[in-house]
């Protein structure tokens, strides 16, 4: 009916699956998240090349994505309180667990994410290694950033400059349609 973690409440857990044929089936995961996020995974946990995978399908929503954010750790204070209200999300899952020298890796294909009015798709893969390596390939139709930063904020670089980056490898490709910044707008923006 309920669990504790995190100092949150996760409601209405469902597990629901079957061993046939070598092959784990999660015909039905699901759970409600706080912040009201309703969470759903399907898949199969198999053998491919020796390893074990999980190849799935994910979907989620929620009406209040900034207490579900807020929850996860994520310090929210400098967003206004009008924006990460409503999100839905589907994607294809890919998770290769951890085996003999093999890292893990997490793959979203097809990645559908909607959130207040802006709408993302594309994909992301990510290999859980000593040194963190992902790929980005990301669309996004538009995003109004004066409305998510702090009245008369600024975006910039830290005065240390970006040591973080030395902590892992990344790819990335970005693209947004329509990016409005200090009452400017821009089309067509591209990250590579």
């Amino acid at each position: 009916d309920a669990l504790v973690w995190r100092g949150g409440v996760i409601r209405q857990a469902r597990l629901l699956g079957a061993v046939e044929a070598g092959r784990l089936s999660l015909k039905q995961g699901r759970a409600v998240l706080p912040g009201g996020a309703d969470f759903a995974l399907t898949g199969a946990l198999s053998a491919r090349a020796g390893l074990p995978v999980f190849e799935g399908q994910l979907e989620a929503n929620s009406d209040n994505m900034r207490g579900l954010l807020d929850w996860a750790g994520l310090d929210l204070r400098q967003v206004p309180l009008g924006r990460l209200r409503r999100f839905d999300a589907q994607s294809g899952l890919t998770l290769r667990l951890p085996w003999a020298e093999t890292p893990a890796a997490i793959t979203l294909a097809g990645l559908d994410l909607r959130f207040d009015v802006s709408r993302l798709r594309g994909g992301v893969a990510i290999e859980l290694r000593r040194r963190l390596a992902f790929g980005l390939g990301l669309s996004l139709d538009r995003l109004d950033l004066d409305a998510y930063l702090p009245p008369g904020a600024a975006l910039g670089l830290p005065a240390g400059g970006l040591p973080a980056l030395d902590l892992f490898d990344a790819n990335l490709q970005l693209v947004i349609g329509a990016l409005t910044y200090r009452g400017l707008p821009a089309g067509g923006v591209k990250f590579d």
